[in-house]
């Protein structure tokens, strides 16, 4: 549902944007990315997630082309080793992992404006110390004798 609404396919991301972990990816621009391309690892600008690493144009990018002409470079030699990392390439997907489309703690529609679920909780946490303190307030000014 997100990568439909942001416009691209899972198989549109480059399979060397990985978090840490390289475990999953997402099919959005997170700060958790890492570009596995370049040793060590480098976490590209959300921006450049955005209009390069999620979309089809990543085979564009310098990091990507040096990286399979990398691993091109790692193979015997063969001719039939060489056209099955072609058509690997060609279907890009050197590495399979799990793309959430949807990062776990993100909340949609209004709820999102507030900043999501940590803020929420800091601003309902707030609100109940608010009242616990007007509650005792006015129990002191208003009880009786």
């Amino acid at each position: 549902a997100d990568a439909a609404r942001i416009g691209q396919s899972p198989q549109s991301i480059c399979p060397y944007l990985l978090v840490p972990s390289a475990s999953w990816r997402s099919a959005r621009p997170i700060r958790e990315h890492r570009c596995t391309a370049v040793d060590p690892f480098d976490a590209p600008a959300l921006e450049i997630q955005a209009g390069l690493c999620l979309e089809a144009i990543h085979t564009r990018c310098a990091r990507y082309t040096a990286a399979t002409a990398s691993r091109r470079a790692e193979w015997d030699g063969t001719a039939e080793s060489l056209a099955a990392f072609d058509a690997r390439v060609a279907r890009r997907v050197p590495r399979v992992v799990p793309v959430a489309l949807d990062r776990p703690n993100a909340m949609a529609g209004r709820l999102a404006t507030l900043g999501g679920t940590r803020r929420l909780a800091r601003l309902a946490l707030a609100a109940l110390m608010v009242a616990a303190a007007g509650l005792l307030l006015a129990a002191r000014f208003v009880g009786g004798a």
